[in-house]
């Protein structure tokens, strides 16, 4: 802006004094200062959390548990040379199971504090779409995402409500979202997607 001004042109008035041009403003300054006349970009749409500050030391209580999640997603992914040295496979998801309020998010949210990888968060609820095929895609997007930021932990919470027999699903797209979810984690499984944990409800 200031050098617009010092470059407007100088024109002279009927009385002999000096007028000054009031300068045209730029269409990329339009832009820049959010105008009417500037195109303002949006971010895409991410599921990626901050990092959470709770750590599994902070878990108290629950032992075996604890145990079991070192070996099924801290083990894979802080020492992924132990299991190409044996030839198998590592765990790539989890279903945390149990009444509400047992702790299961927070579980999850402890091992993504503890590793500090990418935590990627999807409520259940939020997948349902009443237009067609924007669920599908929902999770096409999180996978996706997931396998971008590899190694990395993928959150489904009260995954048990999109996630019912496709036999028994009374809607058909009920029975979409349940494909496409499955079909997102094989392709995780056979080594398509970043690593990742199914939190339960």
């Amino acid at each position: 802006a200031a050098a617009a001004t010092r470059d407007a042109a100088a024109t002279r008035t009927p009385g002999g004094r000096k007028k000054k041009k009031r300068p045209r403003a730029d269409a990329a300054d339009g832009a820049a200062g959010g105008g009417d006349g500037g195109v303002t970009a949006t971010s895409a749409p991410t599921f990626r959390v901050p990092r959470p500050t709770a750590r599994l030391g902070d878990v108290g209580g629950v032992d075996a548990l604890l145990g079991a999640l070192h070996e099924l997603v801290v083990l894979p992914l802080t020492h992924p040379e132990l299991y190409a040295h044996l030839g198998v496979a590592p765990p790539r998801g989890l279903l945390l199971h149990g009444p509400s309020g047992c702790g299961k998010t927070l579980l999850a949210h402890a091992l993504a504090g503890s590793l500090g990888v990418p935590f990627l968060r999807l409520a259940a609820t939020e997948v349902v779409s009443g237009v067609s095929g924007d669920s599908e895609k929902r999770l096409r997007e999180l996978f996706r995402e997931a396998a971008a930021a590899a190694p990395a932990i993928v959150l489904i919470d009260e995954v048990d409500a999109i996630s019912g027999a496709r036999a028994g699903a009374a809607k058909e797209m009920e029975r979409r979202i349940v494909s496409q979810l499955i079909s997102c984690l094989d392709e995780n499984a056979g080594g398509g997607g970043g690593g990742g944990g199914a939190g339960g409800p």
